[in-house]
């Protein structure tokens, strides 16, 4: 997924990831942007808030507690009132255009002063939490990183799509290269990334595939993840799908289009023409 996921992670993303002393390497970060000393201020407040309780715990099952909670409770509020299909089809038209378009990384944004990517002061530092638990999640520990899913477990049964949605996806798939991934997943976790493409959630199901390929080196668990896409009914997921694909070995993403091509009868003509596209390319290019 070439042009959906950025390989080029900044210095402070790596040093991050070198030094697992996530917070100290984000506060370190802030000051290279132009924001006033107000605003880096109140964003090192709320990292140092998630620091304390981040250091407190010492073993991966009392950090994932720690992530999941820190993102579930610290999301960009969303109206009471659900969205319209339509709403969210715009909404997720949105998404998938982002995560395409040349466009800097929303980890660098957050420290701009003059970012027009934020309606609001509290959306700045809510992306600014949420690059760092995510984070926190993919580049400390193999073991870790295979629990994405766990991450977006309460949004799995709802299709409205939120502004705290929009900047989940930008996150996931600027930072999902952080991850260190595995050879294989385990027979427990590939259950749970199965059933994460099962989401409801059209959100959770884009982000399943921002993420599968950082997350396991095996075509088989790709594959197996992969293939519950086959009769994907959202028109902008099977986009992402598609693209997504080219995780697999060549043989397999041929094998797998074919099938998807011939089962599907949902695809547009558009997917349709991209499909026999790859199908086109040779074996070994």
């Amino acid at each position: 997924m070439k042009k959906f996921t950025n390989y080029c992670a900044s210095a402070v993303l790596t040093l991050l990831a070198a030094t697992g002393n996530i917070v100290a390497a984000e506060l370190k970060g802030l000051p290279e942007y132009n924001l006033s000393d107000a605003d880096r201020n109140s964003l090192s407040l709320v990292l140092n808030e998630f620091r304390v309780a981040y250091k407190a715990v010492g073993n991966d099952v009392d950090k994932l507690v720690v992530l999941k909670r820190w993102w579930e409770e610290r999301k960009i509020l969303a109206p009471n009132q659900a969205n319209t299909p339509q709403q969210n089809t715009e909404k997720l038209t949105e998404i998938t255009s982002a995560l395409i378009a040349d466009r800097r990384m929303i980890f660098g944004a957050t420290r701009d002063k003059d970012a027009t990517e934020f309606n609001d002061f509290e959306e700045r530092k809510a992306v600014v939490l949420k690059s760092v638990i995510f984070t926190a999640l993919v580049a400390e520990s193999k073991d870790l990183c295979k629990k994405i899913p766990i991450l977006f477990e309460q949004n799995r049964d709802s299709e409205n799509i939120s502004r705290d949605d929009y900047f989940s996806c930008l996150v996931v798939n600027d930072l999902a290269a952080q991850c260190q991934g595995s050879d294989l997943l385990s027979p427990e976790d590939l259950v749970q990334w199965i059933r994460f493409s099962k989401s409801i959630s059209s959100i959770n199901r884009v982000i399943c595939l921002l993420t599968l390929q950082n997350v396991t080196q095996s075509n088989d668990d790709r594959r197996a993840v992969l293939n519950e896409y086959i009769q994907e009914q959202n028109p902008l997921v099977m986009n992402v799908f598609i693209r997504a694909s080219e995780a697999l070995l060549m043989t397999s993403r041929k094998e797998l289009l074919g099938i998807v091509k011939s089962q599907n009868l949902s695809l547009t003509n558009d997917q349709k023409a991209s499909i026999d596209q790859i199908l086109a390319l040779p074996e070994n290019p």
